[in-house]
């Protein structure tokens, strides 16, 4: 055989193996929120949950991993970052996905508002691989939380400043689980 092999062809004629076992998506769960949330901060390396941001999940297999894919649209007119803990069975929670130590920077998944005019509302994504040890009765909740510089207001879903006209934008945020096996 010579030339392009394309997908079809080629597994009619055994070039490709099959994929195997491992890979596949067993549950979604998802906590999508419309609604506009603020936060004063009291400095970035002190962080709130954000109310409505945490969804859970349910293992189905052994040995799954969980992909936590978290997107905040958020507004504000200083720096701020986010990050996602998690609870395995009540046992407390964690953070997962932290970032090395850098001296005094605030620790976070991702984010770095800055606008003076309060007009942006940016999105901010992030994913991680998360393989946690649990039995298959757990509960595995995942939370965001958000930090901000002191003296400075942060908005979940809106720009940093609340003016109520079509020059000022709305958004929406999602945390979802994927269980993949």
């Amino acid at each position: 055989m010579s030339g392009i092999v394309g997908d079809n062809s080629a597994r009619a004629s055994g070039v490709i193996a099959s994929a195997g076992g491992g890979g596949k998506i067993q549950q979604v769960v998802q906590t999508y929120k419309t609604d506009v949330t603020t936060q004063a901060g009291s400095g970035s390396t002190t962080f709130y949950d954000i109310t409505g941001m945490s969804t859970a999940i349910t293992p189905t297999k052994e040995s799954s991993k969980i992909l936590v894919d978290v997107c905040l649209v958020m507004g504000a007119g200083d720096f701020g970052t986010m990050k996602v803990q998690a609870d395995i069975a009540g046992g407390g929670y964690n953070e997962i996905g932290r970032a090395d130590d850098a001296s005094s920077r605030a620790r976070g998944w991702t984010g770095q508002i800055y606008t003076t005019s309060g007009y942006q509302c940016l999105p901010y994504h992030q994913k991680f691989l998360w393989t946690p040890s649990y039995t298959l009765t757990d509960v595995l909740t995942c939370k965001a939380l958000w930090s901000m510089v002191s003296g400075t207001t942060v908005a979940l879903n809106r720009s940093g400043s609340a003016t109520n006209t079509n020059t000022h934008i709305v958004g929406t945020s999602s945390l979802t689980l994927w269980e993949i096996n």
